[in-house]
């Protein structure tokens, strides 16, 4: 088990296109975050990601309880 469950790198692009690629073999993903351009996919992948870690620490703690007994 890593600590580290995914990389983001977030950059601005000055050019308007979408430029947002996820590298799931390396867990990377590559993420636009331009002022003023459609943020819907960065908060998207913002909440599942943090639904992933909430529910990965529930089953790492219920393991860790189960152990304890």
């Amino acid at each position: 088990m890593s600590p580290v469950q995914e990389v983001w790198a977030i950059y601005p692009n000055r050019y308007g296109t979408s430029g947002s690629k996820d590298y799931p073999d390396h867990k990377v993903s590559l993420i636009e975050l331009t002022p003023g351009l459609d943020h819907t996919y960065f908060v998207e992948k913002l909440k599942v990601s943090i639904d992933k870690l909430v529910e990965r620490s529930r089953t790492v703690m219920e393991f860790l309880d189960y152990i304890k007994v």
